[in-house]
């Protein structure tokens, strides 16, 4: 998240994704993560050149690999300050004419800093599942973030830095070849952009399907 002024740009990206549970004859890699129904994990991404032309500010900053703060209090650096207290220990005198941050700190199982690359946000979200759906798990991952948080980038990439799907995809097809003598794999892929109520698939002839409100609003 971004602002000169006030903190309203945002520009961060939360990937969630659901590992399986653990099994008795489960593989050993990423077995912390099997023990959870749910990992979120936050990416921050660097100012961009309008950003940093305007000498914007950042408005969240990871404390630890773990704690991400919301609108930080720029005179605490550590995780341990006392609110109200400048870094000498000293009362802070708060001017009224200026706004007081919130200083929101979330705790989150993974937080990647700016310099964080594909690769990482890969390691630590989709490759731990990998073994989940050769096993027949239901395993999800999906990016939220508004409009310029690093969605497209995290999750497709580019040719020099391939995002998540495609190095989720290469480790899935090796998985299978690894295990090919245990079990047979199909594989299906579909992929759709919803778009304006329309939903749209780029692997075969775009055909619009119509999304329609049940009485319900479901």
């Amino acid at each position: 998240m971004t602002s000169k002024s006030a903190p309203n740009t945002k520009r961060s990206t939360l990937l969630a994704c659901t590992p399986c549970r653990s099994g008795n004859g489960g593989s050993k890699r990423g077995e912390e993560d099997k023990t959870s129904c749910m990992r979120v994990v936050v990416r921050v991404r660097p100012l961009n050149e309008t950003e940093l032309e305007k000498e914007s500010k950042t408005c969240v900053r990871p404390m630890d690999d773990h704690v991400l703060v919301f609108d930080p209090d720029e005179a605490s650096e550590s995780v341990g300050f006392v609110p109200g207290m400048s870094r000498n220990g000293r009362k802070r005198n708060h001017s009224v004419l200026k706004r007081r941050a919130r200083d929101l700190r979330f705790i989150f199982d993974r937080v990647l800093g700016k310099d964080a690359s594909n690769q990482e946000v890969f390691e630590h979200t989709t490759k731990s599942i990998t073994d989940g759906v050769l096993n027949g798990f239901n395993c999800t991952v999906f990016a939220y973030g508004a409009t310029g948080a690093g969605k497209t980038f995290t999750m497709l990439g580019t040719p020099q830095a391939p995002g998540v799907v495609f190095q989720t995809m290469m480790d899935l097809y090796k998985r299978i070849h690894e295990c090919r003598e245990e079990k047979t794999c199909d594989v299906a892929v579909s992929y759709l952009e919803v778009s304006s109520l329309i939903i749209s698939t780029h692997v075969i002839i775009s055909l619009p399907f119509c999304l329609k409100r049940s009485p319900s609003n479901s």
